[in-house]
């Protein structure tokens, strides 16, 4: 933004207009100028009416010179730049790549802003090494290669910080050229800017983060990030948190993220800003009170007031009591068993209709925003950053209040005045409900006995499966201890067969039993002498549900 009338300075490298300079008024509207002293003497033609055939073209003719004369300036600044043998002197100008100084109100902001308590902060929380770094490492900022955030603290951020602070504990590069280390940047931004800054970061374009991954994180202020990125071999760890307007970014690269050193870091900030800054829990939504934010998104510091519903010409209309209906049936979708089953078709499906709200009660009180003072700024305020406060305007202010106020009134009027349509509008509708929901009703309850008599058929469809599952296996058990007794039967009686054929050894001993030959005679197993097993009875299946006749 280029500086104009009306124009200041706020420490963040970026023009904003004044908001006392006048640009609500119509840019139509000028005041009367006076007839400035000697115009009587001045030739006829220039006193003549700017329709005037005489003026018209001395003006043309005046513009023709001018062009003429412009046009050979640039040919000559041309051709001397293209040609140096041309130019007016045979010395070369030496070229230099110095930036002009800053103007007195830059030079001026940025005296404010290192003079502020948010130069302080930054100087405090990084003068001392913090608890938990990595050992090992030393205080090498010049040491060139070693560690680089992940992501830039001021990637994408809508305005630029005030002040910003780093400092870097490394070890020398390796072989490889690369070295591992952790930097710690702090960085201060204007008031009401830091929330948004570090929301700006999580959705910052590709060609600003590259080829880091930023996701949102907890555990460190009172908002947290993190970022990594991989460059060949080497890994790059970043944590950056937010109190206030102040952003800490905590980066190790070819080392562990040293969490314990974030940590001391945010509790060393939260006691550093406890006396300076204004709100530490600042949101994005605050930065609508600063000069910062886009002209047309400034809203500037707004309290609530209330406004009471003033009195009616008229009595206000009664407040409708709600209707309270009977609870409807849960809707049940039946689900049919296997074939055959009766009913064989459950009822056409009713959607369960919802019950109308009754009419909103207006309002005969309500509040609206109103523009107020802002002496101590958003997030960690003006003084912070050494930013000069917006000029409030209180008859501005007094008008834009009474212009809400009215607003606030002729919306609670409108509110009132439209109620009986809304009451008439919630009667009609209660009226549609009871029709719909008496239809509901009687289809719920019908496919709810249909449901309860297709559950009885699953019921018995299901007792029967099991049944004939129970069946199948005492008649596989049946037949098996059938063939059992069979074989024990046809080997019993073999072995008796061959015991008849075999002669017995000679008798030599009167004393002694007669001899019989080996396993003769053969013994008979128990099972055979038991009763036969009962044979299984099939279970019978479920009657048929169908009516006979059938409708």
């Amino acid at each position: 933004m280029r500086p104009g009338p009306g124009s200041r300075w706020y420490g963040d490298q970026t023009w904003h207009h004044d908001l006392s300079d006048g640009d609500t008024l119509d840019p139509t509207e000028r005041p009367e100028q006076p007839r400035p002293a000697g115009a009587d003497r001045l030739p006829r033609w220039l006193r003549a009416s700017p329709e005037d055939p005489e003026r018209q073209a001395r003006v043309y003719a005046g513009r023709a010179l001018l062009g003429v004369l412009v046009g050979c300036v640039c040919a000559v600044v041309l051709l001397t730049a293209m040609y140096p043998s041309l130019r007016f002197t045979n010395q070369r100008p030496e070229r230099t790549t110095a930036a002009p100084p800053p103007p007195p109100s830059t030079r001026a902001a940025l005296a404010r802003a290192e003079a502020a308590p948010a130069a302080g902060v930054l100087r405090a929380l990084l003068e001392p090494v913090p608890a938990g770094m990595p050992a090992g490492l030393v205080d090498s900022s010049p040491v060139s290669g070693t560690v680089s955030p992940a992501v830039s603290p001021t990637c994408d951020t809508p305005v630029s910080p005030v002040l910003s602070r780093s400092r870097t504990w490394a070890r020398p590069p390796g072989p490889g050229g690369f070295g591992s280390g952790v930097t710690v940047t702090a960085t201060a931004y204007g008031p009401g800017a830091g929330a948004p800054a570090l929301d700006a970061m999580l959705v910052a374009r590709r060609q600003c983060v590259g080829e880091a991954r930023v996701t949102a994180a907890s555990g460190l202020g009172v908002q947290t990030l993190r970022a990594s990125q991989t460059k060949g071999a080497v890994d790059t760890q970043s944590v950056m948190f937010r109190r206030g307007d102040v952003v800490v970014s905590v980066s190790g690269t070819g080392l562990p993220l040293p969490e314990d050193a974030a940590a001391d870091l945010d509790r060393r900030l939260t006691q550093l800003l406890g006396p300076v800054c204004v709100d530490q829990d600042s949101t994005t939504a605050d930065f609508a009170r600063s000069p910062l934010i886009a002209r047309t998104a400034f809203t500037g510091l707004q309290v609530a007031r209330g406004v009471d519903l003033p009195g009616q010409g008229s009595p206000l209309p009664d407040l409708v009591s709600p209707h309270a209906g009977a609870p409807l049936p849960a809707a049940v979708t039946p689900t049919p068993p296997q074939a055959p089953y009766w009913p064989e078709r459950a009822p056409d499906p009713v959607v369960s209709p919802t019950e109308p709200q009754p009419p909103t009660p207006y309002p005969v009180q309500t509040s609206y925003l109103a523009p107020a003072p802002d002496e101590r700024g958003p997030g960690c305020g003006w003084a912070f950053t050494g930013t000069t406060a917006p000029t409030y305007d209180e008859r501005a202010a007094a008008a834009t209040q009474e212009q809400r106020r009215q607003a606030a009134v002729t919306a609670m009027q409108a509110a009132v005045a439209a109620y009986p349509a809304a009451v008439q509008a919630y009667e009609q509708a209660w009226q549609r409900y009871q029709g719909e929901a008496q239809a509901y009703t009687v289809y719920a309850v019908a496919a709810q006995q249909v449901e309860s008599a297709w559950a009885a058929i699953r019921a018995q469809q299901e007792a029967y499966r099991f049944a004939l599952e129970g069946y199948q296996q005492a008649l596989a058990a049946y037949d098996a201890e059938t063939k059992q007794r069979q074989d024990l039967a046809t080997a019993y009686a073999s072995a008796v067969t061959a015991c008849a054929t075999v002669t017995p050894p000679p008798w030599t001993d009167p004393a002694q039993p007669s001899p019989t030959a080996p396993g003769c005679p053969p013994t008979r197993d128990p099972v055979l002498d038991l009763p036969p097993p009962a044979s299984p009875t099939s279970p019978s299946p479920p009657p048929d549900p169908r009516p006979t006749p059938r409708p």
